[in-house]
């Protein structure tokens, strides 16, 4: 569903679960209230979501912060909390990304959902315009996906700048009050596992990389984007001089989350992938695969392309947890006793029946 193929007569793509999966979860929001992606600073409970700007390039690209309240007070190191940064699908920020924030947030560390698009007359941060309602009509469906996938694919056609953007992120958040100044990891869904990866690839200082029903390669999709026509989109491979050099992470662990029926997801990518990371000295990597589950198990229902299934979406956001137990554990364990569920509200804890 990512580059391709989408029912625009479904008022709900992809919502529809694998047969035989029992759902008592909800695959809603995190029920805190509505966030306001035009506030430059909300308050819901103990967390805080506040705008992150970035300037790049003569644009401003704005993101959103969350961490709890009482680590406004921390002035020393060891007080201070890992950052995460949250890539988002090929939409770009939306309500679900940061409510993804807040989720990290109550886990105790702080959480940064990323904008790598700006916002422009021609595709602005607007809920309805970069999630559309699920009463859309075909010919917003597809203006949506025109414009959203123009965005993207503007990004992998310049992958230097796009690397370029994502290290700035990282910088310019470790100068946070809250923010450690050495644990950091990434997290993304869809584009935002292109994301993880290319900071892997870039040689990005994080401990942990972990992408949800992510692509494994960066190539940029072959003009015109027709989504009336229906038909997969070819590719376009970039010379050799517009690729950035490569200086792998050699350190980082690295967590690939991947639906088994996944159409973006190929094996041949996948023994593509396997063979550049171990080649280039990234060897510390797990590859977890979830029956049933296609490209977007990980997004909720309250995200118009998706395809969410609860079983994946829990062993998947049990794994990553697992990964910051792994990275941080000694010093900034994951704080799970009163988290009882995710950011699209599917129980994680592991006795949970879903």
């Amino acid at each position: 569903r990512m580059c391709t193929e989408f029912d625009l007569d479904d008022p709900s793509p992809g919502e529809a679960l694998s047969s035989g999966v029992e759902l008592n979860a909800t695959g809603g929001s995190l029920g805190d209230g509505e966030i306001n992606l035009e506030a430059k600073t909300q308050r819901f409970g103990d967390i805080i979501v506040e705008q992150f700007p970035v300037s790049f390039n003569g644009s401003t690209f704005t993101g959103f912060i969350s961490y709890k309240a009482v680590y406004a007070k921390a002035q020393d190191e060891v007080y201070k909390a890992p950052l995460v940064l949250i890539y988002p699908n090929y939409a770009g920020i939306k309500r679900w990304d940061v409510e993804q924030a807040m989720f990290i947030a109550k886990l105790g560390y702080v959480g940064l959902a990323v904008d790598l698009f700006s916002s422009s007359v021609e595709y602005p941060c607007v809920e309805d315009v970069r999630n559309p309602p699920k009463n859309a009509s075909s010919k917003q469906k597809i203006e949506h996906l025109t414009k959203a996938f123009t965005a993207y694919n503007n990004v992998l056609k310049h992958p230097k700048e796009w690397r370029q953007l994502m290290s700035l992120y990282l910088k310019e958040a470790r100068k946070h009050a809250v923010v450690h100044p050495k644990y950091a990891a990434a997290t993304g869904y869809c584009f935002g596992g292109q994301c993880v990866l290319e900071m892997v690839r870039n040689g990005d200082d994080i401990q942990g990389a972990v992408s949800f029903h992510g692509v494994l390669q960066s190539v940029p999709l072959k003009e015109p984007l027709d989504f009336a026509s229906g038909k997969r989109f070819g590719f376009q491979p970039l010379k050799e001089n517009e690729m950035p050099a490569n200086d792998y992470n050699k350190n980082c662990k690295l967590l690939i989350c991947n639906g088994e029926l996944d159409a973006e997801v190929s094996q041949k990518s996948i023994q593509i992938f396997t063979k550049e990371m171990s080649m280039n000295g990234v060897t510390d990597w797990q590859f977890h695969t979830y029956s049933g589950a296609h490209h977007g198990f990980a997004l909720g229902s309250q995200v118009w392309s998706n395809h969410y299934h609860p079983s994946a979406d829990r062993r998947s956001s049990l794994a990553m947890i697992n990964l910051f137990f792994e990275i941080w554990g000694e010093t900034h364990p994951p704080k799970l006793y009163n988290v009882k569920a995710n950011a699209n509200q599917t129980p994680i804890s592991p006795a949970a029946k879903i």
